[in-house]
């Protein structure tokens, strides 16, 4: 999981490459999810391995969110980092999968929810120069890209956050 990643294709092929996975042993893709990111690919792991797709699962999380932190901004500078974290999941029959085993291992309960009402509150906007090409006729206008500075409207994502992620996490543990 990444909102970073070094190549818009993705990063988890190359990444199952380099630790040795033969091409066609694993599926690999990157999910792209922000601060949920990692929670999200968690989630969608346990489902390969409690439907049986899958016998284990690496789930990654990194980003590199220096990249494109407006460091003019004091207000979300401090709160956006660099940083990675692994997780190797193992499906077992003893436990039917993840999915709450009687000994209390596995994933016991889980809340998901996404709400792009807030999405001019924290973004990091395309923004393309236009570039004209040649080709037949008139030429064909393109856009060279690359991403703005991100943007956080701190009160207001503090404000979601403190109101939506409490919720959640009873839902969570409901289920649990």
């Amino acid at each position: 999981a990444t909102s970073s990643p070094d190549d818009l294709f993705g990063d988890a092929p190359s990444i199952a490459s380099a630790i040795g996975i033969e091409p066609g042993k694993c599926v690999a893709f990157d999910l792209t999810a922000a601060c949920s990111g990692f929670l999200f690919g968690i989630v969608t792991a346990s489902q390969f391995l409690t439907n049986g797709a899958s016998q284990n699962a690496l789930v990654l999380g990194a980003d590199a969110l220096t990249r494109w932190v407006d460091w003019d901004d004091r207000n979300s500078c401090i709160l956006f980092g660099d940083g990675a974290g692994a997780m190797v999941l193992t499906r077992s029959d003893e436990n039917e999968g993840l999915s709450g085993s009687e000994d209390g291992f596995g994933i016991l309960g889980y809340a998901m929810h996404s709400n792009g009402k807030g999405y001019k509150d924290l973004n990091c906007i395309y923004k393309g120069e236009p570039k004209k090409i040649a080709t037949p006729g008139d030429g064909t206008v393109v856009e060279d890209g690359s991403y703005d500075s991100m943007g956080m409207n701190g009160r207001k994502v503090y404000s979601f956050a403190t109101r939506e992620v409490p919720t959640v996490l009873e839902e969570a543990l409901e289920q649990a």
